[in-house]
């Protein structure tokens, strides 16, 4: 199943905080139920945070990019994030040197699914 939109858009915007005092997880699809917050990317009724990183090298591809979603709590951020980047599942295409992937993001719902 492919991801909601939403993450999708998130995940191809991080990716420069790796190697950072993050723990990594695996993105999950949003809720059919409408999120809370725009910035509540994973759908836990929970602001997250995402940050571009279109200079990250990706597979030794210089600049390729990312994004890096910071995932939120009910106490504010938390040590746990999603790398999205062109190699993640449900992104399109394929990570190339200058692709700058996560040089430009935007939150919310896009495709009004909620």
């Amino acid at each position: 199943m492919p991801l909601p939109f939403r993450t999708a858009v998130a995940a191809a915007t991080v990716t420069a905080l790796a190697g950072g005092p993050f723990t990594a997880v695996t993105a999950t699809p949003a809720s059919a139920a409408p999120a809370k917050y725009a910035d509540d990317f994973n759908g836990d009724g929970h602001r997250d945070i995402a940050i571009g990183a279109p200079y990250k090298s990706i597979n030794g591809a210089s600049a390729a990019g990312g994004v890096v979603v910071a995932l939120g709590s009910a106490t504010g951020l938390t040590n746990k994030k999603v790398v999205l980047t062109q190699s993640s599942a449900g992104v399109p295409g394929t990570p190339e040197e200058g692709d700058h992937f996560g040089m430009s993001i935007a939150g919310g719902d896009l495709d009004s699914d909620g």
